[in-house]
């Protein structure tokens, strides 16, 4: 979710080490339902390049369901659930939504609209090589919280 003091937006996104999703501006509420129509519409064109792939949810509850799920198995992507919870360090894409947010900060956000345009110019601006530093940091996160017997990491 991209936001302000002022405006809100909420949207769907994956990455990967070699591409990312559409991004999916999400309208109204979502629910279990909403989110399985969403990743299609995300990850759909990129299918045939995702298969054996995992895919790190956030940890919404409506996002761990067997619709969603289904979806993901019948076109050969994996969800890995078992992660520690409150975990950002370990979800590359989190560190994708702090790079937009502060894009989109710099950028004089002065309506809604404008917000909107600028998380989708954020989405399209972010280099896969920055993406690609985010993924390559996760394991040293890891080897972190593994030296802290399972404390957070430093970052």
């Amino acid at each position: 979710m991209m936001w302000s003091s002022q405006f809100r937006v909420a949207v769907f996104g994956a990455v990967w080490y070699n591409g990312r999703s559409n991004l999916v501006f999400i309208r109204g509420r979502i629910n279990t339902t909403t989110y399985a129509q969403h990743l299609p519409a995300a990850l759909n064109t990129d299918l045939r390049r995702l298969r054996g792939y995992h895919l790190i949810h956030d940890r919404p509850t409506w996002a761990h369901t067997a619709l969603a799920h289904d979806w993901l198995l019948s076109n050969g992507i994996r969800c890995l659930d078992n992660y520690p919870a409150v975990s950002p360090d370990l979800n590359a894409v989190e560190s994708v939504w702090c790079w937009m947010n502060r894009y989109v900060q710099r950028n004089h956000l002065n309506s809604q609209q404008r917000l909107g345009r600028l998380v989708h110019q954020a989405w399209n601006t972010i280099s896969q090589n920055v993406i690609c530093e985010y993924i390559n940091h996760v394991p040293n996160i890891c080897n972190q919280i593994i030296a802290n017997h399972g404390w957070e990491s430093t970052g």
